[in-house]
């Protein structure tokens, strides 16, 4: 079913005052909500493919820019934490706190869609005997029936989403909860530990959700397969899950759970042809130090003049590389190739200027190259570029610092290059291969810099700050192509 009214401008809820700055082709748009005298929140910033529209998601609803002249076109009463256009432009999908939203870019509405994965099973039913929670059933073929570890009769202690971390204790827990824990996206795992029939110690395994058909009255589960995604994703945290879903039909394509990372805290990133997904975070289980090589130890690199981002601006040593010879590394990075769900690449990330205890803070914002094949990660005053095929860091971009303050809180990449927002409105671009500071825009707003983005044309970057929206024309700034 097609809704239309979704859509409408809502004149009242937006006070919409383009103007330009004293900079040529900077133009911005004071964003307000409904009951609130304070601007609200911008959560995400997305650019359709053709550049030629920008989704601004905030607190007060979505709103639909035109970038010249930050034109709002359209105010949604929807306010997502997550969204993308679709490949070609023609749809947009938005995920937010209360629902999900499918639109048709083209013709103005909102289409019906269905974002559940293909459910998973293990193959167990549950039943309480003597005041345990014992297993009552096992399905033939099942994840559990393989390897014939779990029998009728052994009672489940707990249950744990994933292949590492926390485990829910289920003692005193109904069968109903219990079958509804084991259940979830076809694809992940859940982690069981029982107490066998007869015996006293734990024994903890870890199985994999199937999906499963009815054939003549008996389950038959079925092998599973990765999706392919052929279009761009916008991911969530669903059950434990990271759950990627299709950008033209809001249908789950892919899930994913991290290997030695919390799936529920650290830094996300998703490069710009939606194939990979990268998540900073703190270790569960902190890796061993390993041997260090001389380029570790400090050789210094030699400039490429291939393009690679920032290559030979500054030495590489083992602290940088985030590894220590005296202890071990707290933060890591895991990369996985979404449609496969397997994890392509992984290595430790170094903190630095740490000033809170909260694991996401030691770190501002993460995104890949343009090309995917580099990552650069935001820390308290750099921007530090990896190389993810050989895990290393090979470069760092350094806007101008602050005396005893955090400089960075956001910043955006394009082909050719860094957009860093400061603490107090500041903007600087910079050169992504030399790492030179090429332009500062300063704004009249003294807050910090909310979100950032770079057009996939590299011609507009949009930023907020302090509920105004800023589009910047870099053609104009003399950086463009």
């Amino acid at each position: 079913m097609v809704t239309r009214a979704v859509f409408m401008l809502s004149i009242h809820a937006v006070l919409l005052v383009p103007q330009l700055t004293s900079a040529a082709g900077h133009y911005t748009a004071r964003l307000s909500r409904t009951g609130y005298v304070i601007g609200p929140e911008v959560k995400d910033l997305v650019f359709s493919p053709d550049s030629s529209q920008l989704l601004v998601g905030a607190d007060g609803g979505t709103f639909l820019v035109q970038p010249r002249g930050a034109e709002i076109l359209e105010h949604i009463r929807f306010s997502p934490f997550s969204m993308n256009y679709s490949k070609d432009g023609s749809r947009a999908f938005l995920i937010g706190r209360y629902g999900r939203r499918l639109l048709d870019m083209k013709l103005g509405s909102e289409v019906s869609h269905e974002s559940a994965g293909t459910p998973g099973y293990v193959g167990l039913s549950f039943a309480r005997r003597n005041g345990k929670l014992v297993i009552a059933g096992i399905d033939p073929g099942s994840p559990a029936a393989k390897g014939r570890k779990i029998r009728i009769g052994d009672e489940l202690i707990a249950v744990g989403s994933g292949k590492t971390g926390r485990m829910q204790r289920v003692i005193r827990r109904t069968p109903q909860e219990a079958a509804c824990w084991t259940k979830g996206p076809a694809g992940t795992f859940v982690r069981l530990t029982v107490v066998a029939y007869g015996q006293i110690e734990e024994q903890t395994y870890v199985l994999q959700r199937l999906a499963r058909k009815q054939d003549a009255g008996c389950s038959v589960y079925l092998p599973f397969a990765g999706v392919e995604s052929q279009d761009h994703v916008v991911w969530s945290l669903t059950g434990g899950n990271l759950v990627f879903c299709s950008a033209r039909t809001g249908q789950a394509v892919s899930t994913l759970q991290m290997t030695n990372l919390a799936n529920n805290a650290g830094t996300p990133a998703v490069s710009p042809d939606s194939k990979q997904f990268a998540l900073l975070g703190r270790y569960i289980d902190p890796p061993k130090r390993t041997k260090v090589s001389k380029l570790d130890a400090g050789e210094a690199r030699t400039p490429d003049n291939g393009g690679n981002i920032a290559a030979g601006v500054v030495k590489s040593t083992a602290s940088e590389a985030g590894w220590s010879r005296k202890r071990k590394s707290k933060f890591g990075v895991e990369i996985y190739d979404i449609a496969t769900r397997k994890m392509t690449a992984t290595f430790p990330v170094a903190s630095e200027g740490v000033r809170s205890i909260v694991p996401v803070r030691a770190f501002y914002g993460m995104r890949f190259s343009h090309d995917g094949s580099q990552l650069i990660v935001g820390t308290w005053s750099a921007l530090n570029v990896y190389d993810i095929a050989g895990g290393k860091k090979i470069g760092q971009i350094t806007p101008p610092k602050r005396k005893d303050y955090r400089t960075v809180e956001t910043f955006a990449v394009s082909d050719r290059l860094a957009a860093v927002g400061g603490v107090e409105g500041e903007v600087w671009l910079m050169d992504l291969k030399s790492g030179l500071l090429q332009q500062e825009i300063k704004n009249r707003e003294t807050d910090a810099i909310e979100q950032m983005e770079f057009s996939p044309d590299g011609n507009w970057l949009a930023y907020a700050v302090d509920g105004v929206l800023h589009v910047v024309d870099v053609t104009e700034t003399g950086l463009g192509r």
